[in-house]
């Protein structure tokens, strides 16, 4: 409404008074300070209703103190009538109690009128309260409206009654209830919440900050059904500063949570058969050379050379293939880790009478060790892998032969240094340098080389777990890897391992004991759930002296316990077999038998084990392993002393 200055359209005034002096004084007053109007004049309660009901006011001037009537009256008619013009009283006299009264039921103002002066102010400031009034109201219907509509859930819930205070149609809809009354019945952590410790994270979280964004619940449908839902909102705090009140928006997200599900399984099944793919052209490779050799071996039994030489080609295809699995179970996080101070030196060394086998004639090999030696700590089987990994991987890239370098060194590191991994702490390191001359890699390339699944290899000849697998043992052992290589230049990968102390008693795996060291006389319990290898293991173990009973599964091993009187030394078991575990076959038998020792094997393991996890008296074997290592696992195993 304006203040209805020249040039604007009139005021619509009604007035009720039936002095029609003061009628005039009180319009001359308006019209006199620039107010345009257009009266109209009732003198009675009949006249002023008849007026009412054939026209629209902006305004009404009314006096008190009427015939019959009075403007307060007047005013209750206007109110009853549901209108919200509005009212101001101008009379001769009116007393405090009753001017409050009058106020007190909604009239705007009051003028006296000997002092109409102040008039047309009151006029202006009743009509923009009018106007102040009227956009509120219609900013809160709007408001109303859009939460009303929202296709997101919209409430308001009271911490300490453990309730929503005020709900909108969606938050209905997305709980499953037919009314807004039934939801503000709920107990929310008993009715809405799936999980009841759920709603006091919920609470301790939001309640940290005034407001909060991207906390995700799990709520309950009346039906029982669960919804995911994503929620952002503010907190009212008391004059304590306690949070009581929460007004806050639900997104359901139940769908969109699903989806992300659906395709994280489609990227794991399509990662799946990429693995698939590589892993059967190894393995059919591999059991190629093995069913070759076998022939061969039997068309030339007779010829001693050629039966060793198809042996050695076994072993070495065997070899790799337990590399494929052991890189497998290393990057699932299924492999039981061993690890131990182990000089680097000697395990490549060892390990270097592969190369031939892998490398082939066309690449020249090299390996550099250092003068003294270097002590790491880390499972001796991954740094089989991580050598293989990263040697093959430099064959393939020089197919027309090359040259190929295997470098050990030692390095101390200050903050100064530059490693892949910045949050490398300074100090000593043994590091592990493969280098090659071969095609080398683009910048694209060598952003991804490190990711699960990626390779540069053909479908079907790769796996991709190659250098992730490298890369999660470095970190595992808390090292870094990085790579230098461009187009045509070669590729050279530094391991960066932390360089440990020597041991008081050095462990190495290249010692081989002689076959009286390894022999024994002791009674070993052998429990293994694959026939065939359980016959060909008791049969070698019987080969070097010992005296072996045979279990098929837990079951049988914890009957022929508590049934064998004489002294069990040690146990053999798998671990992981149908029914009882391996690792409860051994607690058992330290109950029947408190002296006996325990080795546990395993080619997979349902979780990662640390092995000295399994106490004193327990070795662990990974299968595949060399029948020469069980004997010197069994024999070192009985030779211990108890701590």
């Amino acid at each position: 409404m304006t203040t209805h200055s020249k040039g604007t359209l009139p005021l619509r005034v009604l007035f009720l008074e039936d002095s029609e002096s003061d009628f005039d004084l009180c319009l001359r007053t308006l019209q006199m300070d620039g107010v345009s109007v257009a009266a109209d004049r009732a003198i009675n309660q009949e006249e002023f209703q008849q007026l009412l009901a054939k026209a629209t006011y902006d305004i009404v001037l009314a006096d008190y103190s009427l015939p019959g009537w009075t403007g307060l009256a007047a005013f209750q008619f206007l109110q009853a009538m549901r209108l919200d013009t509005p009212f101001i009283l101008v009379t001769g006299s009116l007393g405090d109690e009753l001017a409050a009264e009058c106020m007190k039921q909604g009239i705007s103002d009051y003028i006296l009128k000997d002092r109409l002066t102040r008039l047309p102010n009151a006029v202006r400031q009743a009509l923009q309260r009018k106007e102040a009034a009227l956009a509120l109201r219609r900013s809160e219907s709007e408001f109303r409206s859009l939460v009303h509509r929202a296709p997101v859930g919209i409430y308001r819930s009271s911490v300490k009654e453990d309730r929503f205070l005020s709900v909108n149609p969606a938050l209905v809809t997305m709980l499953g209830y037919a009314s807004a009354g039934e939801v503000m019945q709920l107990k929310l952590s008993r009715d809405v919440y799936m999980n009841p410790s759920e709603r006091k994270r919920a609470l301790d979280d939001s309640s940290k900050q005034d407001s909060y964004i991207g906390i995700e619940l799990n709520w309950k449908r009346k039906d029982g059904g669960q919804v995911t839902v994503r929620i952002a909102g503010r907190v009212i705090r008391d004059e304590h500063g306690e949070t009581i009140i929460h007004e806050a928006v639900a997104e359901d997200i139940t769908e969109q949570r699903s989806l992300e599900q659906q395709l994280r399984q489609s990227q794991k099944m399509e990662a799946v058969g990429r693995l698939a793919g590589g892993v059967a052209h190894d393995f059919n490779n591999l059991l190629m050379v093995v069913n070759s050799c076998a022939e061969l071996t039997l068309l030339h039994a007779s010829d001693t050379a050629r039966v060793r030489k198809y042996a050695d080609q076994i072993m070495a295809a065997g070899a790799k293939a337990s590399l494929v699995t052991r890189q497998l179970l290393t990057f699932s996080r299924q492999q039981v880790f061993e690890p131990r101070v182990l000089d680097l030196n000697v395990l490549l060394r060892d390990f270097s009478k592969f190369f031939p086998h892998l490398i082939g004639e066309d690449v020249d090999v090299s390996l550099v060790t250092t003068a003294g030696p270097a002590f790491i700590r880390i499972d001796p089987g991954h740094t089989e892998q991580i050598a293989m990994n990263l040697v093959v991987n430099a064959r393939d890239a020089m197919p027309d032969g090359g040259k190929l370098v295997i470098e050990i060194a030692t390095a101390d590191l200050d903050n100064g240094d530059i490693c892949l991994d910045p949050r490398l702490p300074p100090g000593r390191y043994v590091t592990l340098a493969v280098s090659d001359t071969g095609i080398g890699m683009d910048m694209e390339t060598k952003g991804q080389i490190f990711e699960p699944f990626f390779t540069t290899k053909e479908t079907g000849k790769g796996t991709g777990l190659g250098l992730a697998t490298v890369f999660g043992i470095v970190k595992q052992v808390g090292g870094c890897i990085s790579v230098q290589s461009e187009r045509g230049q070669g590729t050279t990968f530094t391991i960066y391992f932390p360089r440990v102390e020597e041991p008081s008693r050095p462990a190495g795996t290249s010692a081989v004991k002689s076959e009286t060291a390894v022999r024994g006389s002791e009674t070993v319990l052998l429990v293994e759930d694959e026939e065939g290898l359980r016959a060909i293991t008791r049969e070698f173990l019987e080969s070097i002296g010992y005296n072996v009973l045979e279990c098929g599964n837990g079951a049988e091993a914890l009957d022929l316990m508590l049934k064998h009187k004489a002294p069990i030394d040690v146990l053999l078991t798998d671990l992981v077999m149908p029914g009882i575990h391996g690792s409860e076959i051994a607690v058992r038998l330290k109950q029947a038998h408190p002296n006996a020792k325990v080795i546990l094997m395993s080619g997979y393991s349902d979780q990662a084990v640390q092995v000295e996890a399994l106490g004193p008296d327990t070795l662990f074997l990974q299968k595949p392993f060399q029948l020469a290592t069980l004997a010197q696992k069994v024999r070192s195993v009985l030779d211990a002393k108890r701590p």
